[in-house]
């Protein structure tokens, strides 16, 4: 509570009265409605992506996209505790899919992320790939992306997806993911 309240009130101090730009409608209503931020102008511009060349880039294979030879489920982003990789994980065990998972990133929880799939007899079919220039070959491969955060700005990986043709989950945290998933397929957002 005390770290919201220093937020919203540096926010404040930094935007109130000024024109605002958010990637998310969902960042706007949490600026004005939770931070109490009272901004001149308040615009939701979303981030832009260029189709042709993201769907393009796909299809160039990878050393990493060409090592995936099993089916796979796949996770996008860094490894610390907002992104909340230990539910996919934790998902995988729960659900019964013979998929492995590739988890794309590096970040503080890569060990205790590691650790967790060991304990859960998944060290074989969880796959830990570093950032690297064109993750989109991983991303068209899968058969399933999932989105597993506590909060999100917008989350362009499902977008990403999207546009590649490829199946998305998201917990419906706050902000971006209903905005992207919900006019498509609403069943597509859980809970956290």
């Amino acid at each position: 509570a005390i770290k919201r309240w220093r937020r919203g009130a540096r926010l404040r101090r930094l935007h109130n009265g000024q024109r605002v730009h958010v990637v998310s409608d969902g960042l706007a209503h949490e600026l004005t409605d939770t931070l109490k931020v009272r901004p001149r102008e308040l615009v939701t511009i979303y981030n832009p992506f260029d189709i042709a060349q993201l769907r393009q880039r796909s299809l160039l294979a990878t050393p990493q996209s060409l090592h995936q030879t099993r089916p796979f489920v796949i996770g996008v982003g860094e490894f610390n505790t907002r992104k909340a990789f230990h539910r996919l994980i934790r998902a995988l065990h729960d659900s019964g899919l013979q998929e492995d998972l590739v988890l794309v990133g590096q970040g503080p929880q890569e060990a205790a992320l590691r650790e967790q799939a060991r304990a859960l007899g998944l060290a074989q079919r969880v796959h830990f790939v570093p950032f690297h220039d064109n993750h989109l070959a991983l991303v068209r491969k899968a058969r399933l992306l999932v989105l597993c955060s506590d909060s999100e700005g917008l989350g362009n990986v499902l977008i990403e997806a999207l546009i590649l043709g490829v199946p998305v989950v998201s917990t419906d945290c706050p902000h971006g993911p209903r905005e992207i998933i919900e006019p498509l397929c609403p069943d597509a957002l859980v809970p956290l």
